[in-house]
């Protein structure tokens, strides 16, 4: 479950990742304001969801089970690109910049995904569990860095980045 408030309509949404589809809810109005899906049964879960605005455009992104990322227009519901790696199931996502998309997943790499070049670029092993959740944090010495969680009690990884 996410929120998302839009600027331009002075709106609230929620925004939910389910077994089939992810749904928008306006909040004011409680009642559906979108749906987001290519059908495909269970293995179509949308685990992680980011809504973003790219230029003009207001985009949701979302990680799947089966092993892709989907890009929609979060207004009129229009499926824009899809980044498929079949081997693995993405759990959660994080938006590193207007480019790169960092992935967890279920074998434990992290997958670096080129949403521009609707590619993945990279693959970082990041660990022998599922990376169920990525969020990007400003840290006091390094800057902005990522974090991992492993699932269960595996513990939290922080990412720094070297290439500054």
């Amino acid at each position: 479950i996410d929120y998302y408030y839009d600027n331009n309509l002075s709106k609230n949404f929620i925004i939910t990742g389910n077994s089939d589809l992810i749904r928008a809810y306006d909040y004011n109005k409680n009642e559906i304001y979108k749906k987001y899906y290519e059908s495909r049964g269970f293995l179509n879960a949308h685990f992680s969801i980011i809504v973003y605005k790219d230029d003009n455009d207001i985009k949701l992104i979302s990680s799947s089970f089966e092993g892709c990322i989907k890009i929609f227009n979060f207004h009129t519901g229009m499926l824009l690109n899809k980044i498929e790696k079949k081997d693995t199931q993405f759990f959660g996502i994080c938006l590193w910049n207007q480019q790169y998309l960092f992935c967890g997943s279920k074998e434990g790499s992290i997958y670096i995904a080129d949403i521009i070049k609707g590619k993945f670029a990279k693959n970082i092993m990041a660990s022998d569990f599922d990376i169920i959740t990525l969020k990007t944090i400003t840290h006091p010495f390094y800057g902005k860095c990522m974090i991992s969680q492993g699932i269960l009690s595996k513990g939290i990884k922080i990412w720094i980045n070297k290439t500054k």
